[in-house]
């Protein structure tokens, strides 16, 4: 009994293996193309982030400026006066002619100032004093009721024309300055005495002649 070979020739054994061949080459590219296309994929992810928003805020140009803009109601308005610098509250305000007679806007009391041209440590002798205190009671019709000296400044508390009366002397080496207040009534007084002591000695001496 005969048997039949099976095999191939050898021509199409070669063409099988070479086709087999470049079935692997084909899947070992792909699978290098589709890792190229991750890789290139995560990174492309990692830039939009980083563009986007990792670097939002260095790249806003008004957020800096929002923070620096923000304003702030003031408090109070600066008069200088002579070298001295006063913290005057808003509802007072420049009366008259004269360029520093101030009044508050319910217009209870009235000030006025004025230089004397002694230091304050000179002003505030027993002589000076003295002749400070005459002066004003004759030339003024001023009758001082109570003196109270604190460490850089002095109160004067008194009547004038039957109006309550306040002065605050304050001053430096060259010069001193008194902030005279007439109040319309006692309870003015009371109710802005501190107030106007507050505005006097809120005062910033310069080095001014």
């Amino acid at each position: 009994m005969s048997s039949k070979k099976n095999n191939k020739p050898k021509n199409i054994i070669k063409r099988d293996e070479k086709i087999s061949s470049v079935i692997e080459v084909k899947e070992k590219d792909n699978k290098i193309v589709y890792i190229l296309i991750l890789i290139i994929a995560i990174l492309l992810s990692l830039l939009i982030y980083y563009i986007f928003f990792n670097n939002s805020n260095k790249n806003c140009d008004n957020c800096e400026k929002s923070t620096i803009e923000i304003e702030v109601d003031p408090k109070y308005q600066l008069v200088n006066y002579v070298g001295f610098t006063f913290k005057m509250p808003l509802e007072w305000d420049f009366v008259g002619d004269e360029s520093y007679n101030i009044s508050n806007k319910d217009e209870k009391l009235f000030i006025s100032f004025e230089t004397i041209s002694n230091d304050y440590n000179t002003f505030i002798s027993d002589e000076i004093q003295k002749s400070f205190l005459e002066s004003i009671q004759t030339s003024d019709n001023i009758k001082i009721e109570q003196i109270k000296k604190q460490d850089n400044y002095s109160l004067y508390e008194g009547i004038y024309n039957n109006y309550n009366y306040l002065i605050v002397a304050l001053g430096n080496e060259k010069k001193t300055v008194l902030i005279k207040t007439q109040f319309v009534d006692k309870l003015a007084f009371d109710e802005l005495k501190n107030s106007v002591i507050d505005f006097a000695i809120s005062s910033i001496t310069k080095d001014e002649g």
